[in-house]
Parts: structure tokens; sequence; C-alpha cells
């Protein structure tokens, strides 16, 4: 691939491959990475002869990986720090909200504030439209197990929205 290809490649996917590795990770720098990982690594040795959507795919599942990657590095080196937080974080007011209050931003805030694996669940099924499937496909974890953590996450989601703890 020339520099030029290589450059016109880069501006066509960075978008989508940034909010992709953004919504699960959560910070702009952590995705950033990930994402020029992702697109480096295609321009670098990916598989040649995909067509558009074959490699958006690969792109999508490559990114996908790798943040979870991260999500599961963060984990191990946090896992005593978060679990205390969460002891000490009281929710906040109980007060009921209308659904016309609600802005994507509070239900992305929440979906984020869910924690693992729900966030990760939600954000790739709600937001990037992936179906039970190609989440399967990505994580690596079974589709029952999607499903479960789909319902759960959406009714934690729910109570979450409806007691106003975002």
């Amino acid at each position: 691939m020339t520099r030029e290809e290589a450059t016109a490649f880069y501006r066509k996917h960075y978008r989508r491959v940034f909010n992709i590795c953004l919504r699960i990770v959560g910070d702009s720098a952590d995705a950033e990475e990930i994402m020029q990982d992702t697109l480096l690594k295609y321009i670098a040795d990916g598989p040649a002869g995909l067509s558009e959507q074959q490699t958006e795919a690969w792109l999508a599942r490559t990114a996908i990986r790798k943040s979870l990657d991260v999500l599961r590095a963060r984990k191990r080196s946090n896992l005593f720090k978060e679990e205390l937080r969460a002891e000490q974080e009281e929710p906040a007011g109980t007060e009921e909200v209308s659904v016309e209050s609600l802005t994507p931003e509070a239900v992305a805030g929440a979906i984020k504030a869910l924690g693992e694996p729900y966030n990760i669940v939600l954000g790739l099924v709600l937001i990037e439209g992936l179906d039970y499937e190609e989440v399967s496909a990505c994580t690596g974890q079974k589709q029952t197990t999607i499903r479960s953590s789909y319902s759960r996450g959406l009714a934690k989601l729910r109570t979450m929205l409806s007691n106003k703890r975002i």
C-alpha cells in the first residue's frame, strides 16, 4: 500500500473505528491509541483481497478485541481501587425522571456506568447495531451469555434511568 493509499484508507475508516473503541473503553486517549493500532495493523499486514464490507468487519472485530484487551488490563490493575470506590459511593437521589428529559448523553453515561460486561454488550447492540451473533463472535462469549448480559444490563439501565442515578 502506498503512502497516499494508506492516508486515504486512514481518513476513510478512522472515525468509525475510533467511535467503536471510545464506546467500549470510555477514554479518548485509549480509544485513539487502539484505533491507530488497528488501522496500522491492517495497513501493515492486514488480509488482502477483502471487499469493503469485509474490511469494515475486520476493522470492527479487531478494534473490539483490542478494546476488550485494554479493559481487561485496566480491570486487573485497578480491581482493588474499583471495589473500594464502589463501596464508598452512595446512589444519588431517587427522583423519577421522564423519558422526554433523557438526553443521548445521559443514556450513554448510564450505559458506561453499568460496568463490565453490561456496558460492552449494550453498547455493541444498542449503539453499534450488532446482533447477538456478531457480539458473540467479537467477544468470544456464547450467544446465550450475550443475551443474558443484554437483558440484565437493559433491566439495570432502566432502573438507573428511572431512579436518575446517572
